[in-house]
């Protein structure tokens, strides 16, 4: 995928925007606070990403009641032009000015790296789990389907549970489609450690870099488990079993990342799943994703960075944003973000 015009009004702190974006890399540069992020999220949301916890009145500018935005996506069948509109906190997509729903849009649309990618590797399992659902969606319109369904039987055996009503109800939902998704996150996993220790070390990681799915449950035995827990899970007013309670471990030259690795090598860790999320999205849809970073310096040693630089020569489309790109000598496209304003740099 490639973004060929975009058109951004009333979005979060940026001006009424309109930008034709070349293939190969656009640099973004501005200092920080001004907008250089609102913008890339803008282009994350239109190519078809997911973000957690989105406050959807968040996104319209302050005092506006409104936001709107929209891109001519180049994709492998050809120009398709993508619209979104936000208002009341309700979100309207179109494509090709029919009205569409999100997994509609192309899955693998963008990747995008982000400074609080560390929290992938240091933060708490939700994190984790976040990135293997949104992955799981992308890749397959099923697991979004099933995760829709067990969300909703989560949310009302949960409400049963802090009420002091029988949570029994819902566990025939939550242990059918929980089972689903733990072997569909399997299988996933799987091919993440097939592919995770090479591209760390093609990102100039050392030591193996390894994955594992951390269960609190086994799909087969998820009914009976969860009845098994009732009173337990009565007092705490939670369930605390199925796939909602799960980990990603990973772990570095076998030691346990989250505790052990450095900055820098947890950056890299980051940056490897970033890279293995690219690859799989490439070979799933037969099309490069768009790629997104915030802020390019990062926290890499020259040596990582120059192994990312290598990646984004090799991108058809790239948007890096850092509060000074003057020396990235290959950009086809320079812009600055001052005050929300979006300006091109000759």
């Amino acid at each position: 995928m490639q973004i060929r015009h975009l058109t951004l009004q009333g979005y979060r702190n940026l001006a009424r925007t309109e930008l034709d974006l070349p293939p190969g890399l656009v640099a973004i540069s501005g200092d920080n606070g001004q907008g250089k992020t609102n913008l890339l999220e803008a282009v994350y949301l239109l190519a078809g990403g997911v973000l957690p916890g989105l406050r959807l009145d968040a996104l319209i500018a302050r005092g506006g009641q409104v936001a709107f935005l929209a891109a001519d996506l180049l994709l492998p069948d050809g120009l398709s032009r993508v619209e979104i509109s936000i208002a009341a906190g309700r979100r309207r997509l179109s494509q090709d000015g029919v009205p569409a729903r999100r997994y509609q849009l192309s899955a693998g649309g963008a990747v995008w790296l982000r400074p609080d990618d560390l929290e992938l590797v240091y933060g708490a399992p939700q994190a984790r789990r976040h990135y293997l659902d949104a992955l799981l969606t992308r890749l397959s319109r099923r697991y979004g389907q099933v995760l829709s369904v067990f969300e909703r039987a989560l949310l009302q055996r949960n409400a049963a549970l802090r009420a002091g009503l029988d949570p029994s109800l819902w566990e025939p939902q939550l242990s059918l489609h929980g089972a689903e998704l733990i072997e569909l996150r399997r299988r996933l996993v799987r091919r993440m450690a097939e592919l995770l220790p090479d591209v760390h070390a093609e990102l100039g990681g050392r030591g193996q870099l390894a994955a594992q799915l951390q269960e609190t449950s086994d799909p087969g035995e998820l009914a009976r488990e969860l009845a098994a827990r009732r009173e337990q899970d009565r007092q705490r007013g939670f369930t605390t079993i199925g796939p909602q309670r799960d980990d990603l471990l990973l772990s570095l030259a076998g030691a346990p990342a989250q505790a052990f690795s450095s900055r820098g090598e947890a950056r890299t860790i980051a940056l490897s799943l970033r890279r293995l999320e690219w690859i799989l999205l490439s070979e799933r849809y037969a099309d490069s994703p768009l790629l997104l970073i915030d802020e390019l310096s990062g926290e890499l040693d020259r040596s990582r960075r120059d192994r990312l630089l290598q990646w984004i020569s090799t991108t058809p489309q790239v948007v890096v944003t850092d509060t000074d790109l003057s020396g990235i000598a290959q950009a086809c496209l320079r812009l600055r973000v001052d005050g929300g304003r979006v300006e091109v740099q000759e």
